[in-house]
């Protein structure tokens, strides 16, 4: 077996480990997210909160098997389990980079869906308990009021009935007697900033950790793809014996 060879088994046999490994990561980040965001999901479309957690436990699955198929196709050095994993190991690339080109050319209509959800959920506060509760504890948790600043209230359904007021939840932490009246907000007892804009910070700060991991990744399966073809193409060479005329053996059969 040469050098190159031999790196290369070693190498393919490390990434199924590390696969296995980020499998579980992935797994565990996806569950993050769909706790995460369970209190995000009544201020705009599902799917948008759905589908980062969904991609990402999918993505962990596939992460699981291609890492089984990675040890056992370096150890066996099996060509079909060598082209199967270089197959599914392309498919995940170009699925990655796909999606990173969607991602880029819908993103501002991902935040104009978001920004219109936000709104429309807004204006059903008071009238849904289950909305109700859910923005209320997103304006305390992320320290904000009203979707993109405090005034959106007054053109909300709620606050048509609440004249100069906005709900108890925009109160700033540590206000006491503050229940989000008009004296409130004179006297500076309210958050100003908009859930917008946070929620938006949020989301881009997710992105920065998960383009900088998904970076990574494809340079490791980039050289994934490099070393199983190495060992595709450097398969064992198994011996035969052949009988010339002297009786000698010689020969090798791939």
């Amino acid at each position: 077996m040469g050098l190159c060879t031999a790196s290369a088994k070693l190498f393919l046999t490390l990434l199924g480990l590390c696969f296995t490994v980020a499998a579980g990561c992935l797994m565990y980040a996806g569950i993050i997210v769909f706790a995460g965001y369970q209190e995000y999901d009544k201020i705009y479309d599902d799917h948008y909160v759905w589908v980062p957690g969904a991609t990402i436990i999918t993505a962990g699955v596939f992460m699981f098997i291609l890492g089984i198929i990675a040890c056992c196709a370096a150890c066996r050095e099996n060509k079909c389990l060598l082209a199967c994993f270089f197959v599914v190991l392309l498919v995940i690339v170009m699925m990655e980079l796909t999606g990173a080109i969607v991602a880029i050319i819908y993103k501002g209509e991902v935040k104009d869906g978001i920004l219109t959800g936000m709104h429309k959920t807004f204006n059903e506060y008071g009238t849904d308990k289950e909305v109700t509760d859910s923005i209320d504890e997103i304006q305390e948790t992320l320290e904000c009021c009203g979707v993109e600043n405090s005034t959106d209230w007054a053109d909300t359904t709620w606050g048509k009935k609440h004249l100069l007021q906005v709900p108890g939840s925009c109160c700033k932490k540590g206000q006491k007697n503050c229940n989000g009246s008009t004296t409130d907000i004179l006297y500076d007892r309210i958050y100003t900033e908009g859930c917008y804009s946070k929620v938006e910070r949020k989301l881009q700060d997710n992105l920065k950790v998960i383009i900088g991991v998904s970076v990574g990744l494809l340079v490791i399966q980039v050289v994934g793809l490099i070393f199983s073809c190495v060992l595709f193409c450097n398969r064992k060479k198994v011996a035969y014996a052949t009988l010339d005329n002297e009786g000698t053996t010689h020969g090798y059969r791939a």
